[in-house]
């Protein structure tokens, strides 16, 4: 009986206790979370005038180019001491004397033909008047031309000009044995010296005018806009906004100053650019001792200067998109707005219309935005305008650079396969044999030919059943080639190329080239933009180095 009552016992006296403990139990306070807004980055709105500038690059130019050659057959008896490349002249110099003998003798003996054409004119002149006085005294009527002897005295003054020309002729040869330099100029080389035999048309030098020379300066369509360009620039008559040269010369960064003269008839079909000449007067400072010479063949870069706009400076994280802004009203609260972006200029954005003087503008990246949108808010200063832009002269900077994008596979790390360096003026990989064999040194020994050039933009052409781009790059530059794998991609590397192309990427609709990406893969010591071309299928391009970049081809194989 024991047994089975202890257990029912026990069962209810744990079924009291539960019963107990859950009555005796505290009831709990349900508190709501307190979510704090977000604090955000505000810069006041300030209206300032911000000059324009619009840089490029270029090779200095001379006004005229001639090449100066002799126009008789001689010998060269003298030269003059500044007959020498480099050696400086003014116009009517004496550059070459020919040995003149041979025509001192041919003006003589021209000479006695017109003493002999002047005595038969007289003589024939003498018997007209004779035939006359006889026709008078003997004949009647009117006289026939041949009596009077009119046609005698027609040839006889024909003869005296044919030989008075002759001696013009032997003259003019006889003073062209004295080669004169035609303006003033330079001699950029020599081809003749001493005791050479010459004939007519032979080149004796090349030689180039130093009054002015010229920078012709590629410029995208869309930056012709910051310039003040009339309709009609370029007749001749106009004078356009001034340019500023500089580059580094004896191991010091020099400037020139310079006016844009005319722009030339027609965009660039390749690079879709407008050239701009700058012309710079007295560029080897013959009166102007203390500015160095500005040498032809010279890189330069140049700042052009444009219109002075009003507007608003904001750093470029503060847009969103191309043309919206995040402005706080007096409550704290987020509202997006359109506004009108005038120009990005290194990282600081110019706005136009959309914003109002002292407005509060959210410069704090935020992922998800709705209008209306609590925030507290941090003030922070506004951005000063770019040293470049505040003056009127100095070295130039690279502007509408866009900032490097984010980190990419392809962007940032080194190919598989081996990197070669090229120069040639066209290349057409057949296997990878082209590329190659492995060698680590292969980049580090491809020097670019001027440092600092430009990459201005990529843009895909109408290639038919190929993908063919173009590639502009302002200044001399190499480039190196590598294939990567899993996915294919093809990749050309920019030697001494800082990147300033606007988009970062593109799609290609259709054929071989599904993707092209530009980045900045390396900064220092030496530049190199990187282009990577993602690839539907397998297969190296046919690459052609011009004086303006690079044009490349993908054949579509499956065509």
């Amino acid at each position: 009986m024991t047994k089975v009552v202890a257990p029912i016992v026990a069962m209810i006296l744990g079924l009291l206790g539960a019963v107990a403990f859950v009555q005796s139990k505290t009831p709990v306070e349900t508190m709501r979370p307190v979510t704090a807004d977000p604090l955000v980055r505000v810069m006041p709105v300030r209206t300032v005038r911000v000059p324009l500038r619009v840089t490029a690059q270029g090779t200095v130019l001379p006004r005229t180019e001639t090449s100066l050659a002799a126009q008789v057959a001689a010998v060269v008896v003298s030269t003059s001491p500044y007959f020498e490349a480099g050696g400086f002249f003014e116009r009517g110099d004496v550059l070459l004397r020919l040995d003149r003998r041979e025509y001192e003798l041919k003006v003589e003996r021209a000479a006695a033909q017109v003493a002999q054409a002047e005595l038969r004119l007289v003589q024939q002149q003498a018997e007209a008047r004779v035939a006359a006085a006889e026709w008078s005294e003997l004949g009647e009527g009117r006289p026939d031309p041949l009596v009077l002897r009119e046609p005698q005295m027609a040839e006889a003054r024909a003869m005296l000009k044919a030989a008075e020309a002759e001696l013009g002729m032997a003259r003019l040869a006889l003073d062209r044995t004295v080669i004169r330099a035609p303006f003033d100029g330079r001699v950029h080389s020599k081809r003749v010296d001493v005791g050479q035999y010459l004939i007519p048309g032979e080149e004796v030098a090349m030689i180039h005018a130093t009054d002015y020379a010229e920078v012709r300066l590629p410029v995208p369509d869309h930056q012709l806009a910051y310039l003040d360009l009339p309709l009609t620039f370029g007749n001749g008559n106009s004078r356009g906004p001034e340019a500023l040269l500089s580059a580094q010369f004896a191991g010091q960064r020099h400037s020139w100053p310079g006016t844009i003269i005319r722009a030339e008839g027609e965009l660039d079909r390749r690079s879709r650019m407008m050239h701009l000449v700058v012309r710079v007067e007295d560029p080897y400072s013959r009166y102007r001792p203390d500015r160095p010479p500005l040498a032809v063949g010279l890189f330069v870069d140049a700042v052009m200067s444009g219109h002075t706009v009003v507007g608003s400076l904001l750093p470029r994280a503060a847009l969103r998109g191309d043309h919206q802004v995040l402005v706080v009203d007096d409550n704290e609260r987020l509202w997006l707005r359109d506004v009108d972006v005038i120009r990005l200029e290194h990282d600081i954005a110019i706005v136009g219309e959309g914003l109002a003087e002292g407005e509060q503008v959210c410069v704090s990246p935020l992922e998800v935005v709705v209008d209306g949108m609590q925030v507290r808010t941090m003030e922070v200063a506004a951005p000063e305008l770019p040293s470049d832009l505040a003056r009127s002269n100095g070295s130039p900077q690279i502007a509408d650079a866009e900032p490097a994008p984010a980190p990419d596979a392809a962007l940032v790390t080194p190919p598989t396969d081996p990197v070669k360096p090229h120069s040639a003026a066209t290349m057409e990989p057949s296997s990878d044999q082209t590329l190659g064999a492995p060698d680590t040194e292969a980049m580090a020994s491809a020097q670019p030919l001027v440092a600092n050039s430009r990459l201005l933009a990529v843009s895909l052409l109408d290639g038919g059943s190929q993908t063919a781009l173009d590639v502009s790059v302002g200044g001399e530059f190499t480039y190196a080639t590598s294939r990567l794998s899993s996915p294919e991609r093809f990749v050309i590397d920019l030697l001494g190329v800082v990147k300033a192309s606007p988009h970062p990427a593109f799609e290609v609709a259709d054929g071989p080239v599904r993707r092209v990406r530009i980045g900045q893969y390396q900064a220092e010591p030496e530049p190199i933009t990187r282009l990577v071309f993602d690839l539907r299928q397998q297969g190296d391009p046919i690459i052609e180095h011009g004086s303006t970049g690079l044009a490349v081809r993908f054949r579509d194989l499956l065509r």
